[in-house]
């Protein structure tokens, strides 16, 4: 995991907070990268996600004929998932 933000969406009268994370990886030696967001009621929740996980290793999947197609699965992350 690279760097993440938050963003808040509004519809309406509800908002929510987007975090997003945006990571990199290599797949035979060729740069990749991929983000990952995740909604959230309180801007504070989703801050707390954003700082939990940034900076930190986490198993990414790719398509094996297509690298640059990746994702985050909660269940491959070593060490559970932040809230």
């Amino acid at each position: 995991m690279e760097f993440g933000s938050v963003v808040e969406h509004r519809v309406r009268y509800v908002s929510c907070f987007v975090a997003t994370i945006y990571y990199s990886y290599s797949v035979n030696n060729e740069y990749c990268s991929g983000n990952f967001e995740r909604a959230f009621l309180r801007e504070s929740a989703a801050d707390r996600f954003v700082n939990s996980i940034k900076d930190q290793m986490v198993f990414v999947r790719s398509k094996p004929n297509h690298p640059e197609k990746s994702a985050i699965l909660k269940q491959d992350q070593p060490g559970g998932w932040p809230a």
